[in-house]
């Protein structure tokens, strides 16, 4: 004998919980590279200023404009 009632289809609660934490897992991982990324492009940046004025320094201590 047949079951009368079809099964229905969908997801478990369980499987949505379970791509709900993979998907926070990964967005954390992206949220932490994205300011590491941006903490080395401040520090990049800082010394490259650093490197522009101390040649700046140098070239007017050479010229005498001090």
């Amino acid at each position: 004998m047949r079951c009368l009632r079809q099964r229905e289809r969908g997801f478990t609660l369980l499987e949505l919980l379970l791509v709900l934490v993979i998907f926070i897992a990964l967005a954390s991982l992206v949220g932490t590279r994205t300011n590491t990324y941006y903490l080395y492009k401040q520090k990049a940046l800082l010394r490259n200023l650093l490197a522009h004025i101390s040649f700046i320094h140098s070239q007017a201590a050479y010229d005498g404009a001090f």
